[in-house]
């Protein structure tokens, strides 16, 4: 494995010009084990979009390294080399996190006195994912936003979120501002709500589930299938069930990519960036208020994720276009 992430190539923790960043990442770059993908890293950095490297002596792995790591390390020259920013320059300046899970925005970018925040992703994938969490902290720093949000279910379903269980919280969600989506009464969603005191949990036959439950993960291939594997109704099959309803009231409602554009114009720029295999280098820089793909609610789980070990691995639905 190739190491070109921000912080095996010592580019995080200080603001550097994006000049100082250019020699220092050619530098680590020549001390690179793998010469061949050091020597076509150099020449991504000075490389347009729609032009080309030798990409000989690549494999699929070390391709899929540079587009998901050294992108992000090359994305600052390659926004200048393109003047894809009006008034960026040689010395403007560029940070990394410490950090290699900023949820928000992979680098910064300051310039002319502004901080921009950069989000860098493939060329064919999507953007990195706000969490709930960041919807919230975005809107609530902006009081025009705040006022214009904070009463409305969007907001309220973010902030539901955000504060419960991940297992629990599209549930809460769907109780309190989509209940007619399920059959379930209210008496009901309090009965699952209270049993989902923890993410790791099985909720067995003989604690008498309510039935409209039991039916509706009867009736879904994954969760049944999980229900007879595990003996019983798993949090994550319902927090599966859950997070389909919300997606789904996403993808029919135009208001989600409102909050979206929102929340994120003026914020989040998005970096995308492909190396194709016969070695042509694409790239672009997108406003999210200028994008046509609608931004949605997106999970990156299934009924269940497990590590090797066993422990789950569970992530809060995100949001991205």
């Amino acid at each position: 494995m190739i190491k070109l992430k921000p912080s095996d190539l010592g580019v995080t923790g200080k603001e550097r010009t994006i000049k100082d960043h250019q020699t220092l990442v050619e530098k680590k770059l020549l001390s690179l084990k793998n010469k061949i993908a050091g020597s076509i890293c150099k020449a991504i950095m000075s490389t347009q979009s729609g032009g080309k490297v030798p990409i000989d002596g690549l494999t699929p792995q070390d391709i899929n390294e540079i587009k998901n790591y050294f992108a992000e390390v090359a994305a600052p020259i390659l926004i200048l080399n393109e003047r894809s920013i009006p008034g960026i320059a040689p010395m403007s300046k560029v940070f990394y996190s410490t950090s290699d899970i900023e949820r928000l925005f992979d680098f910064k970018l300051f310039i002319n006195g502004k901080e921009i925040l950069i989000s860098n992703k493939q060329l064919k994938g999507g953007t990195n994912t706000l969490k709930p969490g960041d919807v919230i902290r975005l809107i609530d720093k902006d009081d025009f936003l705040k006022k214009k949000w904070k009463d409305t279910i969007y907001y309220k379903m973010f902030k539901i979120l955000d504060e419960n269980l991940v297992v629990s919280g599209p549930l809460k969600a769907v109780s309190e501002l989509y209940p007619r989506k399920t059959k379930l009464k209210n008496s009901e969603y309090i009965w699952i709500l209270n049993k989902l005191v923890k993410n790791d949990i099985i909720i067995k036959p003989e604690d008498k589930p309510p039935q409209t439950l039991v039916d509706m993960i009867n009736s879904d291939p994954s969760t049944f299938q999980n229900y007879k594997d595990r003996g019983g109704i798993t949090g994550t099959a319902i927090n599966f069930l859950f997070e389909k309803i919300l997606i789904a009231e996403s993808k029919n409602d135009d208001k989600y990519n409102e909050l979206f554009i929102d929340a994120t114009s003026g914020n989040v720029l998005f970096f995308k960036f492909d190396l194709k295999n016969n070695g042509t280098v694409t790239y672009e820089l997108v406003n999210p208020k200028k994008t046509t793909k609608k931004a949605i609610l997106r999970s990156k789980q299934g009924v269940e994720r497990r590590s090797s070990k066993g422990a789950l691995r569970l992530d809060k639905l995100g949001f991205q276009p």
